[in-house]
């Protein structure tokens, strides 16, 4: 890494008493120190002070890099070890940026990977702590010292601010950019290489010790002095704290008898810490390392910061020719356990948003700073799926998130979560249905008299469409009218219904998984056709007779019916009424009729009667000659259905014509021409009807029968009116049979 060599250099080349002035330059004593008789033998003590209650303070830096010449590893891994005892799961990192934040980032590695999640938060090995740096490479650990490019950090971080080499002084970021602020790294909030900040050249820590051998506990009274120094072990309690954890208690300690002083940390003490679960930091002349394992009566296990080995030392001893001076001890709070949560029904279900419900029942031993739901279509749901929290600070009770952007009509399940430090709890899956949408753009269409064609666009998730009918007006819920339709399609027609009546319709939607109705609906109405009763024009050729036939479509339980005929009695008149197919048609009589130009006709029967009808059959006579014409006009007098009940009708009048009729005018328009054709055409396969008038008209070959023979007789003419191209077989009136029809033009 950059630096290391230069420091390998740098240490080989001084002498001790040439690293005490060197620091002495650079680390001014404070006032208040009183110097011990053998500075000048400790090239690591750079101060004694007082704290202000009499108690004297050695103040002690660990500034070495890894050296050339090292103690040989005992074992690659804990594993290889026959130890008495030994953590497992504590990585081990080469030196990075710094031994004692090296130490101090393999520590709180290790509670990372044991009940502590968040000390490391980064994006290698899913977050969790990994057992060396060789993913980030050799003097790189962005748990020691954050480094732009590296564990995906984008900005500046512990390295690009402050370090140049090993022992500069040199902060890089000063009076050229702003440093960042103290995050991840244990270099941060240790002091480690800040000079501007807490006197450290590159690479060197600072720890306090009470010269009697007695714990100083999270010591931080020189912060302030000048310079400001700042204790490492202080630092790691502040690292712990910003990753939202808890301390018990931290402090530095001389182990026992350390010059010649009957008190200070024992093997034992050292023992229970590891039997407890705690790495311990050991610290010896100008160098800390971790302490991992033991074996009785005096060996210590350790991660010596210089590789990925496990190496041994005697406790109070020496190791690699650096005497065993104390320890650094720290006591995180009790590691929280994972929220316990229970997920409660979700309320306000709508179509496209709810209510998600839950309920910190325990906490895990801390406040959680992150409570919500999350859901999805499928069982399980996490925090990777949709979610809706709330950030803050809560401890146990009941709480209520919104949840939006749900589809309409689908089942999901929700799941209410909390989170720890320890992680996150979920509770117990709930599943819930949103409701559909309402159908859209219903249409009603009348089909006559008893039928309305309806239709509509289905909701967004239903599965069926419910239809209700209601006679004038709109039914008010799902239960008043009648229910039409109750299925998945999106068209019905309703029919068996009453003449000439108004029916309003309402659509609802329903979707099955959830039996869940919308709230939302589409409404239509229509009026049914009512029954017609009709006669048709009719054509005349003077002194000629033509029947006329008066209709009734749609009837509907149609038990009686009287209707009246007026005419112009000095056009035509009446010579025969016949009855249609309903049975017996009573009148007032064909003379009274002819003398008074009115015809009333009756009929009744035991049953009602459905359907089309032919009512009656008249048949005039023309008394005058064209061109001259007299109305037919009905007028339905009564319509009953058999409970004596009125029908709707209308009434649908004629013409009687009496014309100049003309070869081959089989549209009665005055002229011969390929219409005409056209007609003959439609009425030889049904498609149109032809009077009396018409049909004489329409027999230009005079055989007695309308066909399609003469349909070509009028085509052939209209090219050829006078034959005189060969095509027409005969003039179309010359025959004897063509008297009294007009030539053609």
């Amino acid at each position: 890494m950059s630096g290391s060599g230069t420091g390998a250099g740098f240490a080989r080349a001084c002498g001790a008493a040439l690293l005490l002035s060197l620091l002495l330059v650079v680390l001014p004593l404070s006032p208040q120190a009183l110097h011990a008789e053998d500075s000048t033998e400790d090239s690591f003590l750079i101060d004694v002070i007082d704290d202000g209650d009499g108690r004297l303070i050695d103040v002690r830096i660990c500034p070495l890099p890894p050296p050339d010449t090292r103690v040989p590893a005992v074992a690659s891994s804990l594993d290889e070890l026959t130890a008495e005892a030994a953590l497992s799961g504590v990585p081990v990192f080469d030196w990075c940026y710094g031994c004692s934040a090296t130490a101090a980032a393999m520590l709180f590695g290790y509670y990372d990977r044991n009940g502590y999640p968040d000390m490391y938060t980064g994006p290698t090995n899913g977050g969790v702590c990994p057992l060396d740096n060789g993913t980030w490479g050799y003097g790189e650990s962005p748990l020691s010292a954050t480094h732009q490019g590296y564990d995906g950090l984008s900005g500046l971080g512990h390295v690009d601010d402050y370090w140049q080499s090993i022992g500069s002084t040199v902060d890089p970021y000063y009076e050229d950019w702003t440093e960042h602020d103290y995050a991840d790294c244990t270099a941060d909030f240790m002091g480690t290489s800040q000079y501007v900040n807490w006197s450290n050249t590159d690479g060197a820590t600072t720890f306090f010790y009470y010269t009697d051998n007695t714990p100083i506990h999270d010591y931080s009274g020189s912060e302030g002095s000048t310079p400001p120094l700042r204790d490492g072990c202080h630092g790691m309690r502040l690292f712990a704290e910003s990753r939202g954890y808890s301390v018990v208690q931290n402090y530095n300690q001389k182990i026992y008898g350390y010059d010649g002083t009957p008190a200070g940390f024992t093997f034992v003490q050292y023992t229970q810490e590891i039997d407890a679960g705690r790495p311990v930091l050991i610290q010896v002349d100008g160098h800390t390392m971790l302490g991992v394992g033991y074996d009785e009566p005096d060996t210590v296990y350790l991660h010596n910061t210089w590789d990925h080995n496990v190496h041994e030392m005697t406790w109070g001893g020496e190791y690699n020719t650096m005497a065993h001076l104390g320890v650094t001890v720290i006591e995180l709070g009790p590691a929280a356990s994972l929220p316990e949560v229970m997920t409660v029904a979700t309320g306000g279900v709508e179509e496209t948003t709810a209510t998600g419900n839950g309920n910190i029942t325990s906490t895990g031993g801390e406040d959680c700073d992150t409570r919500g739901v999350c859901w999805s279509t499928s069982p399980g749901p996490d925090i990777n799926d949709s979610k809706s929290e709330s950030p803050g600070s809560f401890g146990t009770g009941a709480f209520s998130v919104p949840m939006t952007g749900l589809s309409e009509g689908a089942t999901y399940y929700v799941r209410a979560y909390a989170h720890n430090s320890s992680g996150y709890g979920y509770g117990n899956d709930v599943t819930f249905t949103t409701k559909p949408d309402g159908p859209t753009g219903l249409t009603a269409t009348a089909l006559g008299t008893t039928r309305i064609d309806l239709s509509w666009t289905v909701g967004a998730g239903a599965d069926r469409t419910l239809v209700v009918r209601k006679a004038g007006s709109y039914p008010v819920d799902r239960s008043d009218g009648d229910q039409v339709y109750d299925d998945s399609g999106s068209a019905f027609t309703d029919s068996g219904l009453s003449p000439g009546a108004g029916y309003y319709y309402r659509a609802w939607s329903f979707e099955e998984g959830g039996a869940r109705w919308s709230d939302g609906y589409a409404e239509a109405n229509a009026m049914t056709d009512p029954v017609t009763v009709s006669v048709p024009d009719v054509a005349m050729a003077p002194d000629s007779t033509a029947p006329v036939e008066v209709s009734i479509a749609g009837a509907v339980d149609l038990a009686s019916a009287t209707i009246s005929l007026d005419f112009n009695l000095l056009v035509a008149e009446l010579t025969a009424v016949e009855s249609g197919v309903l049975g017996e048609v009573s009148h007032n009589g064909v003379g009274d009729a002819n003398a008074t130009g009115h015809l009333t006709m009756s009929w009744s029967t035991g049953s009602g009667q459905t359907g089309d009808f032919l009512f009656a059959t008249l048949t005039f006579h023309a008394v005058v000659e064209p061109p001259v014409e007299s109305p037919l006009d009905l007028t339905v007098d009564a319509f009953s259905d058999s409970l004596g009940g009125p029908i709707p009708s209308t009434a649908e009048d004629g013409v009687l014509r009496v014309l100049g009729l003309m070869e081959g005018d089989v549209n009665l328009g005055l002229s011969t021409d390929i219409v005409d054709a056209m007609f003959i055409a439609q009425y030889t396969v049904g498609l149109r009807t032809l009077d009396a008038g018409q049909l004489l008209c329409g027999d230009t070959n005079d055989d007695g029968v309308v066909d399609i023979v003469d349909a070509m007789h009028i085509a052939q003419y209209t090219v050829d009116p006078d034959g005189s191209g060969g095509v027409l077989f005969m003039p179309l009136w010359q025959l004897p049979e063509d008297e009294g029809l007009l030539p053609p033009a």
